[in-house]
């Protein structure tokens, strides 16, 4: 099938927010490459190069941005500005350089029922809820919670689709590109957060840094085990809604 052919037709059993961004990629595709082209385009396998330098110039390009929007305004509206430009940021990587038919595979595979995997993948969230609990913090309201669980959703739905689905649909069997090499971009990513001043982390920068290790190392490795991408954003989200309902408390609510 031709990039321009990519046929447009419902997803199933698909999480509903990646199945709007993935529609909404083949429909600026069918429009970008109509059919009717003279000279098609070839299949699309991925663009490895807009991947590997693509991704590690975002993550460069997020730390000096957040340094500077930091000091343009608060401390809320500059994090909510450099998540929704790394936010667009990988979707754009993702269009132009994820393998199409590999990467809606990963999403239609069988919920993973491995042991390991599933410790792997479910481990983050359980620890983070129980962390929650642990806290003294106030009881959020309805409105926090709303935010913090939308914001939460569409940031573990992109980053599983980028660090780990793009990845592994171009270099599914080289765990360096496909599983290490995203892994440790996604860990550099939160160096942005970090840069971000007036917000405070709880665990503080190296906690934040740990975490965001262990965690894209837990899910990388279940989702290369398994092919299951659905299980890690389900575990992704989870864990954004009680962290970035934490952050909240401790910073804005």
């Amino acid at each position: 099938m031709q990039r321009g052919e990519l046929a447009y037709q419902p997803i199933r059993s698909i999480d509903p927010s990646a199945t709007l961004i993935l529609e909404v990629i083949y429909l600026i595709d069918s429009v970008s490459y109509p059919v009717n082209r003279s000279k098609s385009r070839p299949k699309n396998a991925g663009n490895s190069n807009v991947l590997l330098f693509g991704s590690f110039a975002l993550v460069a390009l997020m730390i000096v941005f957040a340094l500077v929007v930091g000091r343009m305004t608060s401390s809320l509206a500059a994090l909510l500005v450099v998540c929704f430009t790394y936010w667009v940021g990988c979707w754009v990587l993702c269009y132009f350089g994820a393998d199409y038919s590999q990467l809606l595979q990963s999403y239609r595979s069988p919920l993973s029922r491995d042991p390991i995997a599933l410790l792997m993948t479910w481990l983050p969230p359980i620890g983070v809820f129980f962390a929650a609990l642990s806290s003294s913090l106030p009881v959020p309201s309805v409105a926090v919670l709303a935010a913090t669980i939308g914001i939460a959703v569409l940031n573990g739905v992109t980053e599983e689709l980028f660090w780990r689905g793009a990845f592994v649909s171009v270099f599914p069997k080289q765990v360096g590109w496909g599983l290490a090499y995203p892994t440790v971009l996604f860990v550099l990513w939160h160096i942005a957060l970090l840069c971000v001043p007036n917000v405070v982390y709880k665990a503080g920068a190296l906690g934040m840094l740990g975490g965001a290790g262990v965690m894209g190392v837990l899910w990388a490795c279940a989702f290369w085990r398994t092919r299951d991408l659905r299980s890690v954003t389900m575990a992704h989200v989870m864990t954004n809604s009680f962290a970035f309902t934490m952050l909240a408390l401790e910073n804005w609510a």
